[in-house]
């Protein structure tokens, strides 16, 4: 599973214990250089100081494990996103001691979606100037041939042989 995932350990104040290469490679760090850094600073500025922040740390200590699609933020300042799971760990004594992340890169997934929705508004937007264009050309406004048209869609059914 190490292999395949990356996984990173925090203790209960999310300081970083350990992470393996995969996690430190996605993050753009050394293995060595994660260890003792806060999770904050995977994190954007405004998520960081979020009160959705202080409750993800607050519900890991109370022992809830948290999964979730989230954006973080690499060594060179770019965004990646992860699919990401946060388990809380008990110790020999009963009491929460670390929080284990196990996660995967998405992001090229994740940015192929923000392009495909891109272009999809780009198209919508060029057929609706198109649309607008058609029915200044033809002297109309685009409502009444919207009615027009389903008038003449009635009839033409009402028209076909049963």
């Amino acid at each position: 599973m190490e292999r395949s995932l990356a996984m990173v350990e925090f203790d209960m104040e999310g300081t970083v214990l350990w992470a393996n290469r995969n996690f430190a490679d996605a993050l753009g760090y050394g293995q060595a250089e994660m260890r003792g850094m806060p999770h904050r600073r995977f994190c954007t500025p405004a998520y960081a100081a979020s009160d959705a922040y202080r409750a993800l740390w607050s519900n890991l200590r109370s022992g809830k494990t948290f999964q979730e699609k989230i954006q973080r933020v690499a060594k060179d300042g770019s965004l990646l996103w992860l699919e990401a799971t946060y388990m809380p760990v008990r110790g020999a004594d009963g009491r929460y001691e670390a929080v284990i992340k196990v996660a995967t890169d998405i992001t090229s997934r994740e940015q192929a979606a923000i392009r495909h929705a891109e272009e999809l508004k780009r198209m919508a937007q060029d057929l609706s100037g198109r649309a607008d264009e058609g029915v200044t050309k033809s002297g109309g406004d685009r409502s009444r041939h919207r009615t027009h048209a389903r008038g003449f869609a009635r009839q033409s059914r009402a028209a076909e042989p049963a």
